[in-house]
């Protein structure tokens, strides 16, 4: 992950779902984007020494990315959702857009009511 985020100008993570957190995050490693941003962070955020968020959220955030970067954590979402849409599908036949997403199911509204254009 160090890596990865090693080779982007800004990272920005919004963490309320994959963290499961009120916040998120946005790191740089470019001196003049940092600057830039922390002239704004106020306006949007809160101050740059915590952005808004509770020292139990930063935490919590913190152990959430550990978490996230684990690959059973990482694909656990992406498999519960294909089993969904296999389950609906299959076993329910209920309309539903395939192939599966990653972040969620969604139905086939257009099946479910033809008569609307």
């Amino acid at each position: 992950m160090k890596e990865m985020c090693s080779y982007a100008d800004i990272y920005y993570m919004w963490a309320r779902k994959n963290t499961s957190v009120r916040g998120g995050l946005v790191a740089t490693n470019d001196r003049n984007c940092f600057v830039a941003l922390r002239n704004w962070l106020p306006v949007y955020e809160g101050f740059l020494t915590y952005g808004g968020m509770s020292v139990k959220e930063v935490e919590a955030m913190a152990i959430g990315l550990r978490e996230l970067v684990s690959e059973d954590v990482a694909g656990c979402l992406v498999r519960q959702v294909r089993y969904l849409v296999d389950l609906l599908l299959q076993q329910q036949d209920v309309p539903v857009v395939t192939p599966a997403g990653g972040l969620a199911c969604h139905l086939d509204a257009g099946k479910f009511l033809p008569h609307i254009p």
